[in-house]
């Protein structure tokens, strides 16, 4: 067993975003409660390097990069560069680092310098197109992590995202490159409005885009249930050679802008089924890349939860000052959801087989 190898930057702070839901409270807060469990002085830590400007403009467009560094150099904090996401004079570099945490964090990984790693970065990354911000983010971190892993000679590398928006650029920059199998659970409707069950990929990677459109308040039961009635077959009929996940702790019950109902269990639950099938079928590579949370208190006991998962290999349950949300849900509801991504999936129907 080795321990999960964590990315961290002290210069993400300078990405200053006052009175912003994305603000640098939420690393704050994380640090915080990894130092109270002790789990900062028992993990290594690696300081990461900025990214590689020719990776970088594999997915994003000259132009955007050039344009953000120059927005930048003269913004305010909490300079508005889009509808939703504001930056600083230190957010570029920010960025950098980000996006380079996560290349590192593979590099880390395929190297076998470690098993698990996790990316405590910022700006998030998810919903950053090619040649524009958007959702809080800059440059797309988990996208640049499966490029530079395809780049190192991966042919099968599988992306799940549980934050709880819909990871529309990560979709849109895979949507037909077979090599990458993007599985998003998100919460419908939800901004930004993408990530349609029918959505799944086009010419080759037809068959390689899974969304699955989480109703309101499905949580911990639920969540576990689509891992053992989808992810696992999905899982085991791609093959991967690396799991990355887009680690967004926002569909936790108590988050500010979502209305999902995870709890931090949940987190870990989800984590300890991510390892499960990273043993079985990649070597135990997987690497988590911080996304979106925003509830300060609930993030940093889920991220703690996931780190805890992967030092004990087995499930934890964080301390936490939230009650689990009393819903009652028709369970045939999700089990119309799982049969229609059964059906509808070539994956999961057979109509696409991979050979490894």
């Amino acid at each position: 067993m080795t321990k999960p190898l964590l990315f961290y930057s002290e210069e993400y702070f300078k990405h200053q975003t006052p009175d912003h839901p994305e603000s640098p409270l939420r690393l704050e807060s994380i640090l915080k409660r990894l130092r109270e469990s002790r789990l900062w002085d028992e993990l290594p830590r690696r300081t990461p390097t900025p990214i590689d400007q020719n990776l970088l403009f594999a997915l994003h467009d000259p132009a955007y990069v050039r344009m953000l560094e120059r927005f930048c150099s003269s913004a305010a904090e909490g300079q508005r560069i889009d509808e939703n996401t504001v930056v600083s004079e230190g957010s570029y570099r920010a960025a950098m680092l980000a996006g380079g945490a996560a290349v590192n964090l593979v590099d880390a990984l395929l190297a076998g310098e470690c098993q698990s790693a996790f990316s405590l970065a910022r700006p998030p990354g998810h919903h950053a197109m090619p040649a524009y911000t958007m959702g809080f983010c800059l440059f797309n971190n988990i996208a640049l992590a499966a490029r530079r892993a395809l780049e190192q000679g991966l042919q099968r590398v599988m992306i799940l995202d549980w934050d709880a928006h819909h990871g529309n650029a990560t979709e849109h920059m895979f949507y037909s490159d077979p090599r990458v199998l993007f599985v998003s659970w998100h919460q419908t409707p939800n901004w930004p409005g993408t990530g349609a069950l029918e959505d799944r990929g086009e010419g080759a990677g037809f068959g390689t885009n899974v969304n699955i459109p989480m109703p309101m308040r499905y949580g911990d039961a639920e969540y576990l249930r689509t891992f053992k009635e989808i992810i696992e077959p999905l899982t085991a009929a791609y093959k991967p050679e690396l799991i990355l996940v887009s680690a967004g702790y926002d569909a936790h019950l108590a988050d500010l802008i979502t209305n999902m109902g995870l709890t931090a269990r949940g987190f870990s639950e989800m984590t300890a089924e991510v390892m499960k099938l990273a043993e079985r079928h990649c070597k135990g590579r997987v690497g988590f890349v911080l996304e979106g949370g925003y509830n300060v208190t609930a993030l940093a006991a889920s991220v703690e939860g996931t780190l805890q998962t992967l030092v004990r290999e087995d499930v934890v349950t964080p301390e936490e000052p939230f009650l689990a949300l009393d819903v009652k849900h028709n369970p045939s509801d999700l089990t119309h959801l799982i049969e229609k991504v059964k059906l509808i999936q070539p994956l999961l129907n057979g109509s696409k087989v991979i050979v490894a």
